[in-house]
């Protein structure tokens, strides 16, 4: 049904290569770690736990571990005038992206909430697919 061409690259010597390759494996990672949400947040729900407040600690919990590493890599946490509104704006838009996402989850089979956030258009497993199946036509 499908050809995937394979191509054999030396990822030792060629940093792009090995870039890409970096890029494929945190990618195929984040795919797999997203695809688990619903599995933990369906256990949470039956707690009692609303959207909001499963989302609510998730991102609370980021922020701190986001601010840790900002701290350990010393960035600064400053912005710059044009940085608010589209930060603002992306914030609002990933905010509605996660409460969807995760209300959605109460009304799906786990198989295909697992599916659904797997092998999203966007997601890095689907664009490794795509990609393999280009170069193999």
């Amino acid at each position: 049904m499908y050809n995937f061409a394979v191509e054999k690259v030396n990822i030792q010597n060629d940093p792009k290569a090995r870039k890409r390759a970096r890029g494929y494996i945190e990618g195929i990672i984040a795919s797999v770690s997203y695809g688990l949400n619903p599995l933990f947040a369906l256990p949470l729900y039956a707690t009692g736990l609303l959207v909001d407040s499963v989302l609510f600690y998730r991102y609370a919990f980021a922020i701190v571990l986001l601010a840790g590493m900002m701290v350990l890599k010393k960035q600064s946490f400053a912005l710059r005038r044009n940085e608010i509104l589209p930060l603002f704006v992306m914030g609002l838009l990933f905010s509605s992206s996660s409460l969807f996402l995760f209300q959605s989850f109460r009304y799906m089979d786990v198989t295909v909430r697992f599916l659904s956030v797997l092998c999203d258009n966007g997601s890095p497993l689907a664009v490794t697919h795509k990609e393999a199946k280009r170069r193999s036509i």
